[in-house]
């Protein structure tokens, strides 16, 4: 059952791995939310912080990974890889959003539940 595998002492590192790979794949953000609220009502109060932990990591972790690749390649390879994205109307959106309220933008954007 799912409760028998996310209570799991190993578990939050496998909420850690997916919080990784949701930088990369945001088709996940769905399994890793359900997998994250699943474990944290498995483990309770006791390793709640620990599971919230290792969500926090990996998401860190995973955006560590995308600043480091945009670093080493540029911002024109991300254009040229990935052009559906970037010219998507949800991306066109969230620059005006971003030009018109600039940093208190990008936190609402954040906040918002979709990648």
């Amino acid at each position: 059952s799912l409760k028998s595998q996310v209570s799991r002492p190993y578990f939050p590192l496998v909420i850690f791995a997916l919080a990784v790979a949701n930088t990369f794949a945001v088709f996940l953000s769905g399994l890793v939310t359900t997998l994250f609220i699943s474990t944290c009502v498995a483990v309770g109060r006791k390793r709640f912080a620990f599971v919230a932990l290792c969500n926090a990591a990996g998401a860190t972790c995973g955006f560590g990974l995308f600043v480091l690749l945009l670093q080493s390649h540029g911002t024109d390879w991300f254009r040229d890889k990935y052009p559906e994205v970037f010219g998507s109307s949800s991306w066109s959106r969230g620059e005006k959003v971003i030009a018109e309220f600039g940093w208190p933008g990008v936190a609402g954007l954040s906040a918002l539940p979709f990648p």
